[in-house]
């Protein structure tokens, strides 16, 4: 982990960037006309806190809302870009919320299309679409070659050797 997001290791005194870049855009086609009251409770007793009322106007989407991410990985691993791969599911699924509010069912996103391309000594690039309840993948062979790298995570974690089938 610390490899990919960086290491502020205070411990022996070499602290390490983070390889990853993320960039996002706006949110594109929302609605966020409805301001909502809140209150903030306390975790030990359940209960309202006395001073913790706020208002916040959440962005809601519609059929045609967009959001873009893009991630760059700067020199990765085949073990690396099978755990941005995971990551990139999770994203996709909705299974992992991404800012504030999460615990109140924001942040969820839905996949619709992806452009994955990883420069080495030649560049392979895949295009994942959604199509229906399925997912498109090409070129020809694409979810083969993409579950080759999270392969190498696996072996990765298992402590083996690592090498791309």
């Amino acid at each position: 982990m610390d490899g990919i997001f960086g290491s502020d290791n205070a411990a022996n005194g070499h602290p390490q960037a983070s390889r990853l870049v993320v960039t996002e855009s706006e949110i594109e086609h929302v609605t966020n006309d409805l301001v909502q009251h809140r209150v903030s409770i306390d975790r030990f007793t359940g209960g309202a806190l006395d001073t913790a009322l706020f208002t916040e106007a959440p962005v809601f989407k519609t059929k045609d809302t967009l959001v873009k991410v893009n991630l760059c990985l700067q020199n990765p691993k085949h073990s690396e870009i099978g755990l941005l791969l995971l990551l990139l599911k999770d994203l996709w699924t909705s299974d992992l919320a991404i800012g504030g509010e999460a615990s109140v069912g924001r942040g969820r996103l839905h996949g619709n299309e992806a452009n994955l391309i990883f420069r080495h000594d030649q560049v392979e690039t895949w295009h994942i679409k959604r199509s229906g309840e399925k997912l498109a993948i090409s070129p020809e062979g694409g979810p083969e070659a993409l579950q080759g790298y999270v392969k190498c995570l696996n072996d990765h974690l298992l402590g083996k050797e690592e090498t791309k089938q």
